[in-house]
């Protein structure tokens, strides 16, 4: 995983200045944003999940990092879905 790595550099991390896109924005445009970055932060949780469920040495860290994976992927659907619902897309 290319660890480790400063938290700020870390998969799904969001820089200061998206943040501030995030905080300047209104309406829909600031709902459509929050659900981008709050997926890319999901996928980085998957991603290491995914890592440390392949890679671990103990079965109940291999099995918690398996169950973050699970549902860090349920909410990636769930955002996109709810996107939709939303008419962000």
């Amino acid at each position: 995983m290319n660890e480790p790595v400063p938290v700020a550099e870390m998969t799904g991390m969001q820089t200061p200045e998206r943040l501030q896109e995030l905080a300047d924005a209104t309406g829909a445009e600031q709902d459509r944003l929050w659900f981008e970055i709050m997926t890319d932060h999901h996928l980085g949780g998957v991603h290491m999940g995914d890592h440390a469920a392949a890679n671990g040495a103990r079965e109940e860290i291999t099995a918690f990092a398996e169950s973050v994976s699970r549902n860090q992927r349920i909410e990636v659907v769930e955002y996109q879905r709810a996107m939709e619902r939303l008419g962000l897309v």
